[in-house]
């Protein structure tokens, strides 16, 4: 619900627009530090949150996670600002995202991806956001949307 009260048509008051629709959330919230500082004993719940982020992110189009995976594959080291670009690109599927669930799912995936990219702060964390990331790759393959061809 839209509490701002110069805000009547819904632009500018958070993630959501309408009445009925549930606000995004971060899927990592207060796991972020385990999975950018990945030790042996976290790796399972490494592992499940990547698995139950994919179910989540299932509205998305397993080509548009893709597209996202390879731009932050192709930043070889950390590079803060390039890194912190991969956030507009994500805001502007966003704002493109037509059907309710899939701009519902884009919006998780918005708010998990910043909450990983704004505590990322070297090589090492660089390297376990994108280890993450593959494996959300992996299991999206399997709770994906399936494409259809025609």
């Amino acid at each position: 619900m839209n509490r701002n009260p110069y805000n009547k048509g819904g632009y500018g008051g958070g993630y959501h627009s309408h009445h009925n629709e549930p606000e995004a959330k971060s899927l990592v919230e207060g796991k972020v530090d385990k999975i950018l500082n990945l030790q042996d004993e976290s790796v399972e719940e490494f592992i499940k949150t990547a698995e139950d982020c994919a179910k989540k992110f299932k509205g998305i189009s397993s080509s548009k996670v893709r597209d996202f995976y390879d731009y932050v594959k192709s930043i070889e080291k950390y590079n803060k600002v390039k890194l912190h670009l991969l956030k507009p690109k994500i805001a502007y599927a966003v704002g493109r995202a037509d059907k309710k669930d899939n701009k519902y799912s884009l919006q998780c995936f918005q708010k998990t991806m910043e909450d990983l990219i704004n505590k990322t702060n070297d090589d090492k964390q660089f390297n376990n956001f994108k280890k993450f990331f593959e494996a959300i790759i992996a299991y999206h393959k399997i709770h994906g949307v399936k494409q259809k061809w025609n």
